[in-house]
């Protein structure tokens, strides 16, 4: 059977109640499979078998699935409630979690490794990457936008949420990346700058 035939087959019996919901096997019959079944191995693989699997897939490397895998297992997964849909963690499965330390609980990563990640975002890299317009000039520093911070009070001109603990921009008031005097830049926290650059764009389209 072709895939575009087990994928009818689906479609079309997909809601029937199976034929044999509800039934039992008589004793015959399990008495039947018994016997077929004796003296073939049921448990759990053998530790040679265990180093079979393991030497065939050494040196193995997954690739990312096709589009064509993608699609067979959406269409499979199609219709079907989530196993977990309606289910919550009882309070001693949660108490254990609690109690359990994360992987990374007590570890940071190294700056050799900080530096690799946030090169692999830069640039083109970068799922934001736009051509290159608007590139901010080497005297838009770290430092500068923590001064201008501090001199707003790290706080949003224009809502006027502050704190530490608020995710806060540096925004050119003009527009113009490469002008990143003091008078020119303004605190902003994410969701008015947002706003701003996106009603900029608007008007420049």
């Amino acid at each position: 059977m072709n895939d575009t035939a087990t994928q009818r087959s689906r479609a079309r019996n997909f809601g029937l109640i199976p034929w044999n919901k509800g039934k039992t096997l008589s004793s015959r019959h399990r008495l039947n499979i018994s016997l077929g079944l004796t003296g073939k191995h049921r448990g759990p693989p053998s530790e040679e078998t265990k180093n079979k699997i393991a030497a065939a897939k050494l040196g193995v490397k997954r690739g990312p699935m096709s589009a064509e895998q993608k699609e067979k297992i959406k269409l499979a997964l199609t219709g079907r409630p989530s196993p977990l849909k309606g289910r919550q963690l009882s309070e001693e499965r949660r108490e254990a979690m609690r109690g359990r330390p994360g992987t990374w609980t007590g570890k940071h990563h190294s700056k050799e490794s900080l530096k690799k990640m946030s090169d692999s975002h830069k640039g083109s890299k970068n799922p934001r990457w736009n051509g290159g317009d608007g590139e901010y000039p080497p005297t838009f520093t770290k430092a500068l936008r923590k001064a201008i911070k501090e001199r707003d009070c790290y706080t949003c001109k224009i809502c006027g949420k502050h704190g530490k603990n608020v995710c806060l921009h540096v925004h050119h008031i003009d527009e113009d990346k490469s002008n990143s005097t003091v008078e020119n830049l303004v605190t902003l926290c994410v969701p008015c700058h947002t706003k701003i650059t996106k009603n900029a764009k608007k008007r420049t389209a």
